[in-house]
């Protein structure tokens, strides 16, 4: 396909999208302290593992839709699952865009917003990507004692003097 094509696409699903009567309000302003994860279209959110679908993952998403997963912590973002039209449907974080069988690998989306979108076209298996909520500093340790001091050695056995030679002959 070339890029006219590509953006035919992206304008008809562009426009069908923001016609359409159930577009739901912006989201709101990202702030480091949301924790809450949003999906706002088909993909699917799993709260518990902190990670994303595409919609129905593993099986193949459809063609024509858009997600946009916002209040993302501020945490590494790594696919677990990858595989997309290469050319034509996008996951986007920091404006970078992931296709086909690359996937974000530790990149934090730094507004808290990951974007989907699939063209007209054909379909692909779709992706699943997890972030890693920041973990908590580790408790202090305890102060361990200093380490006990060797015991004391026996002292060495006493060396014997060596046997008597044999006397001389004549």
């Amino acid at each position: 396909r070339n890029c006219a094509q590509l953006l035919r696409s992206f304008a008809t699903v562009m426009s069908v999208w923001v016609a359409s009567p159930s577009t739901p309000p912006p989201p709101p302003a990202f702030t480091a302290t949301m924790s809450e994860a949003q999906v706002d279209g088909p993909c699917v959110l799993d709260r518990a593992s902190f990670c994303v679908m595409s919609p129905h993952w593993p099986l193949s998403y459809g063609n024509g839709e858009v997600c946009t997963i916002y209040n993302v912590e501020l945490s590494p973002v790594f696919a677990i699952a990858f595989e997309t039209e290469a050319c034509c449907d996008v996951l986007t974080i920091n404006g970078e865009h992931y296709r086909g069988r690359n996937g974000p690998a530790g990149v934090v989306a730094a507004d808290g917003t990951l974007q989907w979108l699939s063209d007209g076209t054909t379909g692909g298996p779709g992706w699943k990507v997890c972030w890693r909520p920041q973990p908590s500093p580790p408790p202090p340790s305890p102060t361990s004692p200093p380490p006990s001091p060797a015991p004391p050695q026996p002292p060495a056995p006493p060396t014997s003097p060596p046997p008597p030679s044999p006397p001389s002959p004549p």
